[in-house]
């Protein structure tokens, strides 16, 4: 998939596992309903359904998007329809 506005989001995710890795485009959608995009390099980790969302060059904005209580069901739901 391509990337948008120079958002490379790289998705690990546990299948049947192990895991694996995929670039994916998130066009900003589940970060926008909380006021903020994430343009910068992020990882995403998925196991069990719990989220955990590292925002590699800047923590403050990681602080911000927790606070947000952005989920890991509504994250990984999107990322299963691609």
């Amino acid at each position: 998939m391509n990337d948008r506005k120079g958002q490379n989001i790289l998705a690990i995710e546990h299948q049947n596992g192990k895991y694996s890795q995929k670039k994916i485009d998130v066009l900003c959608r589940n970060l926008e309903a909380y006021g903020e995009i994430v343009q910068t390099k992020c990882l995403i980790l998925f196991e069990n359904l719990q989220a955990f969302l590292t925002c590699l060059s800047d923590l403050n904005q990681l602080k911000f998007i927790q606070k947000m209580g952005v989920d890991c069901c509504e994250i990984s739901g999107y990322l299963k329809k691609k």
